[in-house]
């Protein structure tokens, strides 16, 4: 149970019913992370195609991890196509990214996702 974010956490639902990308930026230690947990496990039943957490502290790439939490590989496929074909075949599905100010500069390549497929982003960053 998260104690005294109730009005965040309505604010960023809200935010993920309006837009299938959705941020939480600030300084480090704020609770971004416990905030999209906690939202993740409030919604999930709006999400068949399931939750999944994918973490980035120390990671220098974006989407070949969200590859591996989805349980696929991007065999002969470029990672962001096999990504793309991964997320399509899915129901709905949202990814919880956590910690991607560093791989602000792959921004696009999360923008191709959401063209591509169904899935909502809710992401973290300190910047």
């Amino acid at each position: 149970m998260l104690i005294g974010r109730e009005p965040e956490l309505a604010a960023v639902q809200e935010a993920l019913r309006n837009s299938r990308l959705v941020s939480l930026v600030g300084l480090g230690g704020i609770g971004k992370t416990v905030v999209a947990e906690t939202l993740a496990r409030r919604v999930e039943d709006a999400y068949p195609g399931g939750v999944i957490l994918v973490r980035f502290a120390g990671r220098d790439e974006l989407i070949t991890p969200i590859l591996d939490a989805l349980g696929e590989g991007a065999g002969e496929l470029d990672v962001v196509e096999a990504a793309a074909l991964a997320l399509a075949r899915r129901a709905r599905v949202l990814l919880v990214l956590d910690e991607v100010e560093h791989l602000a500069h792959e921004a696009p390549l999360l923008l191709r996702l959401l063209e591509e497929s169904e899935a909502s982003i809710l992401a973290t960053s300190q910047v």
